[in-house]
């Protein structure tokens, strides 16, 4: 009965590491189109505020790619700072593409460790669900 329970634990751990595989495998093609294709995963947002001349004046000419800081409560504001210069849309366009391609490469190293680890959960709970089952037999 013990050996059973065994069995059924590991082939039970087995299932779901495979279950997580096939998930992380989706996210790391994703990530993959990110790194080859950038300019096709970039954000709606991004993408539309490049299209034209137009849309990047309206956009205020700069990159939306990082929040503003939160306050601790009580915490004076900032004092204002000069706006840095706007950005040609070429080059923020390229700057888009670059952010687009590292978060794809991220991604990547992400998903590839854990697979990695998966992979170890799964061989070595196949290896005791086999014993196991040698075992009861």
């Amino acid at each position: 009965m013990k050996r059973q329970l065994l069995e059924i634990y590991a082939l039970a751990v087995c299932f779901f590491t495979v279950a997580c595989f096939v998930i992380v495998a989706g996210m790391l093609l994703w990530d993959l189109v990110r790194l080859l294709a950038p300019d096709f995963t970039v954000a709606s947002y991004v993408y539309e505020m490049h299209q034209s001349d137009a849309a990047y004046e309206r956009s205020g000419g700069r990159y939306p790619g990082a929040l503003p800081l939160r306050r601790e409560q009580g915490e004076a504001p900032a004092q204002p700072v000069a706006p840095p210069p706007a950005l040609s849309r070429a080059e923020s366009w390229a700057i888009a593409l670059h952010t687009e391609r590292r978060e794809g490469l991220r991604g990547i190293v992400r998903n590839a460790i854990i697979i990695f680890i998966d992979l170890l959960v799964f061989a070595a709970h196949w290896r005791i669900g086999r014993a196991a089952r040698a075992a009861a037999a």
